[in-house]
């Protein structure tokens, strides 16, 4: 953006037309990777991945700007007799600048929810569905998961009957546990209270 500023105030002649066909095969080969890149990033659930993904997506979206801008640089003045279009080009890379900051901002803000131990709430969703329909607990009171790398750890209190032995709810923890990893594979871990349920059967 400095620099756009900059040959704003010093007279200079439009790019070169042939920096069009390098600037259209930027864009397509830029799409392509930022495609291709994603659909690994998701197969993997990897941040990593998406933000080199958004990179080339940002340097499609640049490159397109700057088609314009040169286009409009270029054809601008003689055809609309208006010789202040050859700044065009340089508006285009103020733009282009404010693209990138966006999609930067962007994929700062979802890194730090995983820095910070951002709660997961669709997960934690899915795990207590999971460790609802196993046989023998009465309530899933609250599950907490939180994301680190692709994977997702979680912390759930379990209600189970009160008169079972220690060792039945510790069984019964075991399965919840298995079940749970085996539905939602990303579930690398999962760490559970077990509780007495209180409450009234006959309620």
């Amino acid at each position: 953006m400095v620099e756009a500023v900059e040959r704003m105030l010093t007279p200079h002649t439009p790019p070169a037309a042939w920096t069009l066909l390098v600037l259209v095969a930027v864009v397509l080969i830029k799409e392509w990777l930022f495609r291709r890149i994603t659909v690994q990033a998701d197969l993997h659930d990897s941040d990593a991945a998406r933000a080199d993904a958004w990179h080339h997506r940002s340097d499609a979206i640049t490159s397109f700007a700057a088609f314009v801008g040169v286009t409009v640089a270029i054809c601008g003045p003689p055809l609309l007799d208006s010789p202040h279009l050859v700044l065009a080009d340089e508006a285009a890379a103020m733009v282009a600048s404010g693209i990138i900051l966006v999609t930067g901002v962007r994929l700062i803000r979802r890194s730090l929810r995983e820095l910070l131990d951002a709660a997961s709430p669709d997960i934690a969703a899915q795990v207590a569905r999971v460790a609802g329909g196993v046989l023998g607990v009465r309530l899933v009171e609250r599950v907490e998961a939180r994301k680190s790398g692709p994977n997702y750890y979680v912390d759930m209190h379990l209600h189970v009957d009160p008169d079972q032995s220690v060792r039945d709810a510790h069984s019964l923890a075991g399965r919840v546990r298995a079940e749970v990893c085996r539905q939602l594979p990303q579930v690398l871990d999962v760490l559970i209270h077990i509780e007495p349920d209180e409450s009234d059967p006959l309620a």
